[in-house]
């Protein structure tokens, strides 16, 4: 019930909060959406309520690299690159205005990955306070599975364990809810439940999790972008949260963010929840994603 609680606090705060310092004029008669809320689909790690415009379509990369640390690995590993990293190449299309489809395939666990958003409602100026989008994505990890013990055991200690194929496959579903404030400022806040087939002895299936993020422009190209999840159970032994924090340039058909996170993670279902490095001890894995936009000559012709 607390969290259930502190998540609805925090949506009342947003809806309530008037927006600010538009520079754009209102065209009475109209409904006055608020554009470009954030300059892409995604923000760091989580979707975001942006749509992939129709007769287009979008392809992203997302790399990072090697841990390090306050010590000679930012010298002697050049700054994680190399040491191992991970990497995910991911397509997005529309279908219609307001469904997008996502599929993509991470290295680490050779993980396949599927997804679907689909825009409720937008943030009409001097109207309805926020936009809402849902999403609802797919893991399948495709590698070979860890040897385990032969006396290992499922959660009733009776019955002997062995691997299954519904093992692979884990789900993520989330609500998207942002609020444009200002030409400069957009807030984004992420309640989202994952569910994992296979858990660890000591977690649980399911995790209940709240990502807030951020973007600030700081110019007519950059912005400061933040996002950072708070898991209600299934904590990391550290008692870290994970956090990231970056910069991005955005042109016509292209967003470019440099990344300091604290997970090398990327398949949808294990990048908020799998433990963060011990970033209160200045460890931290550098990064970037880069995301680039097609259109067709339909699209073209609309605008």
């Amino acid at each position: 019930m607390k969290s259930i609680r502190l998540i609805l606090c925090i949506l009342l705060l947003m809806t309530c909060l008037p927006p600010y310092g538009f520079s754009q004029e209102e065209n009475p008669g109209q409904q006055d959406y608020a554009e470009n809320v954030f300059r892409g689909t995604f923000l760091l790690n989580s979707p975001t309520t942006e749509m992939i415009p129709p007769h287009s379509f979008n392809f992203m990369i997302r790399h990072r690299f090697g841990e390090i640390g306050p010590d000679n690995s930012i010298s002697k590993q050049f700054l994680g690159l190399d040491l191992i990293a991970n990497i995910r190449f991911s397509f997005g299309f529309p279908i219609g205005k307001h469904i997008n489809f996502d599929v993509g395939r991470s290295k680490f666990g050779k993980t396949y990955d599927g997804s679907v958003k689909a825009q409720l409602y937008r943030q009409v100026r001097n109207g309805f306070p926020v936009s809402l989008s849902v999403c609802a994505a797919m893991d399948y990890m495709s590698d070979a599975f860890p040897g385990v013990q032969s006396n290992a055991f499922f959660e009733d200690l009776t019955t002997s364990f062995h691997y299954k194929e519904s093992h692979r496959f884990s789900y993520k579903y989330q609500a998207l809810v942002s609020r444009q404030f200002s030409d400069k400022l957009s807030l984004l806040l992420t309640p989202t439940y994952v569910y994992k087939n296979l858990a660890p002895v000591d977690r649980e299936n399911g995790t209940i999790l709240l990502t807030a993020g951020l973007s600030y422009k700081t110019g007519l190209e950059s912005s400061f972008i933040f996002e950072g999840s708070y898991l209600f159970n299934n904590q990391a032994d550290n008692d870290l949260f994970p956090l990231s924090v970056g910069w991005e340039w955005g042109t016509t058909g292209h967003i470019f963010q440099i990344i300091v996170a604290t997970t090398n993670q990327l398949s949808p279902a294990e990048m908020e929840i799998a433990e963060p490095s011990a970033y209160n001890k200045g460890k931290v894995y550098l990064g970037f994603n880069l995301s680039r936009s097609f259109w067709s000559k339909k699209f073209k012709e609309s605008h």
